[in-house]
């Protein structure tokens, strides 16, 4: 990943100037290692389309335990829609609450 592109997976590397954060780039939720290449890390297709999600959801005012519960937090056999479909319900009735407290103000 390179900071400042508009394609952040198309080079299949990450570095320390991700815009996840190491954090998740250390986790479980990749599923696989990365493999190090010239001091580079390299993620396999699965993993990118992972950190794309991660990413957008990030980018959309997702915490990471929101994202976290996305991939873990449902079982296996729910459909990734109704797993985003219940989570921006969430977000969505959390946001209308700061929109309340804002117009009281």
């Amino acid at each position: 990943m390179r900071n400042g592109s508009t394609n952040h997976f198309a080079g299949r590397t990450a570095d320390s100037t991700s815009p996840l954060g190491d954090s998740v780039l250390r986790t479980d939720w990749l599923a696989s290692p990365a493999e190090r290449l010239s001091g580079q890390r390299r993620y396999n297709a699965t993993v990118l389309y992972r950190l794309a999600i991660i990413q957008r959801a990030r980018q959309l005012g997702f915490t990471l335990g929101e994202i976290r519960q996305l991939f873990f937090g449902f079982r296996d056999l729910t459909r990734p829609s109704h797993r985003w479909r219940i989570l921006a319900q969430r977000k969505l009735a959390e946001l209308d609450e700061l929109m309340d407290a804002i117009k009281a103000v």
